[in-house]
């Protein structure tokens, strides 16, 4: 080898040596230069695990964006349809003090609602029936009070 070479790779041993001092006072542990090669493994294996880490991190925040985005959604909606529940619950309310009777399945408020109906049907047959012979009785009376004595 020659002068040149010798002294390059001198410089380049100093420099080496240079660097890990500096290294080793910024790390503030002392390193060998043949400890150099398994601290860089356990670094890149710590950087490995720690960008996994980020990766599902990143992950488990979208997913939360979109959970509460869904909340928000969810909210949105029950508060637009909390009017018209609360007023059919006070109207189911109503409906279970004045049949004085509670109601666990929709199917009961309908056959219940169904006997009102056919019950109202048959008061506005029999209210028609009613009229229907009070006007016959006030034409019979009519006719008997005439004068011509009938």
């Amino acid at each position: 080898m020659q002068l040149a070479e010798l002294k390059q790779k001198l410089n380049s041993q100093q420099d080496a040596q240079r660097i890990l001092a500096e290294f080793c006072q910024y790390s503030e542990q002392q390193y060998k230069p043949d400890e150099l090669t398994t601290l860089l493994e356990e670094l890149e294996a710590q950087e490995e695990e720690l960008s996994i880490s980020v990766s599902e991190s990143s992950e488990h925040r979208m997913l939360m964006r979109q959970e509460l985005e869904q909340i928000k959604q969810k909210i949105q909606t029950l508060t637009k349809k909390a009017p018209t529940w609360l007023a059919a619950q006070d109207a189911l309310n109503q409906l279970t003090v004045q049949a004085n009777d509670s109601f666990s399945h929709s199917h009961e408020i309908t056959e219940h609602l169904q006997q009102l109906l056919e019950q109202e049907r048959e008061i506005t047959v029999e209210r028609d029936e009613v009229a229907s012979q009070k006007c016959e009785l006030e034409q019979q009376i009519a006719h008997l009070s005439q004068p011509s004595g009938g």
